[in-house]
């Protein structure tokens, strides 16, 4: 019964910011956002322009988005770079708590948007790290993100930086 007490305790204080910074020279956006947190509800990733950085709350604690350019890549169709960045902050609201996880992965369009919400979920359980990085040699897309939790406070924060060089 306190176990119980205590997950009900601290989930009800779970937030999560992120900063989620757009190292590319074109804007991106979220095609796809998954929430594996049904009931949890959170407003939709924002569109981030080149070279910016968004600080975004209210995202679910265990969840992925799919990031792609606006425009495609004008040389091979499906060449253009997407970004899948996936978090669950759940480890805090258990008892005994274990640690946040991320999987990040990048590669061209046509792969990325062939995954689906299970495989990138299994992807996301099989992660056992709060932080994750991945080079694609195709699209020379790159990623990385790290998810800290700050216990007395009761929030995640999450940090992406989606790249391409």
């Amino acid at each position: 019964m306190a176990s119980m007490q205590l997950e009900n305790q601290m989930s009800a204080k779970e937030q999560l910011t992120a900063n989620l910074n757009n190292q590319t020279e074109t804007q991106i956006h979220s095609e796809r956002y998954i929430n594996y947190s049904k009931s949890e509800i959170g407003p939709d990733p924002p569109t981030i322009d080149a070279g910016e950085e968004v600080t975004f709350n209210g995202f679910v604690s265990k969840g992925a988005v799919v990031y792609a350019p606006h425009s495609p890549n004008k040389g091979i169709p499906g060449l253009s770079p997407a970004w899948v960045l996936a978090w669950d902050t759940t480890g805090y609201t258990v008892f005994p708590p274990i640690p946040n996880k991320v999987y990040v992965t990048c590669g061209p369009n046509y792969i990325i948007e062939r995954m689906t919400d299970d495989e990138i979920l299994k992807k996301l359980n099989e992660s056992i790290s709060p932080d994750d990085s991945h080079t694609d040699p195709i699209t020379k897309a790159t990623i990385n993100a790290n998810l800290t939790h700050s216990f007395h406070r009761g929030i995640n924060s999450l940090k992406a930086n989606f790249g391409q060089s």
